[in-house]
């Protein structure tokens, strides 16, 4: 997968984000809450962040991905394009180790 391909993904995750807070009445609390979706919005970014400074993540792998599966509802868009960012994101990361 090319880099410009997993900065669009992960891109396209932060709008959705966005979008969705701005349409949406979000609870403060459990699946899918504020303080949920603010955390998902920094660890996006900072994958982000971390593709632009070559730079591996310290984030832990699969995490938002785990937090959906288990807690949102199975028919979530927003869930899914977040889980796509995830994984797109981490199998570049493996990519650019074994090309080191």
């Amino acid at each position: 997968m090319k880099k410009e391909q997993v900065v669009t993904t992960i891109q396209q995750a932060v709008d959705a984000l966005d979008e969705h807070v701005a349409s949406v009445s979000v609870p403060e609390s459990g699946p899918m809450s504020r303080k949920q979706l603010e955390f998902f919005r920094e660890q996006l970014l900072d994958m982000l962040k971390c593709i632009q400074e070559n730079r591996q993540s310290l984030s832990t792998r699969g995490m938002m991905g785990w937090i959906i599966i288990d807690s949102w509802p199975l028919n979530s868009i927003l869930g899914e394009i977040i889980i796509k960012a995830e994984q797109n994101f981490w199998d570049y990361n493996q990519l650019s180790k074994r090309k080191s």
